[in-house]
């Protein structure tokens, strides 16, 4: 498994080629160690810069989870190179995960 760290000045691409790429898989939030949600499709990710509102969503079916004043992001994939996690941390130092199942 391979762990990539994303820049906030190439997010914007790189979350519409997720949100395309993964639309409808099943997939989980995990914040701060809890399971707030699992097996369900996921739909988008959006990411609103400093100037705009600072904050990071994860939408999945039924269930929007935001987070505010994120601050590092991370793409975890798999020895084939397909996409099982993107893991963001707050400013506060809390991650959530958004883990594809």
């Amino acid at each position: 498994m391979s762990k990539e760290k994303i820049q906030k000045t190439e997010l914007q691409e790189r979350l519409q080629m997720i949100t395309s790429g993964n639309h409808g898989r099943k997939a989980a939030i995990i914040f701060d160690g809890d399971v707030l949600i699992q097996n369900k499709p996921f739909k988008r990710l959006n990411y609103d810069p400093v100037n705009k509102g600072n904050d990071f969503v994860i939408e999945l079916e039924e269930y929007t989870h935001t987070i505010d004043a994120p601050s590092d992001f991370y793409l975890s994939k798999d020895e084939n190179g397909v996409l099982t996690a993107i893991e963001v941390i707050d400013n506060g130092g809390k991650s959530c995960s958004l883990e594809f199942l």
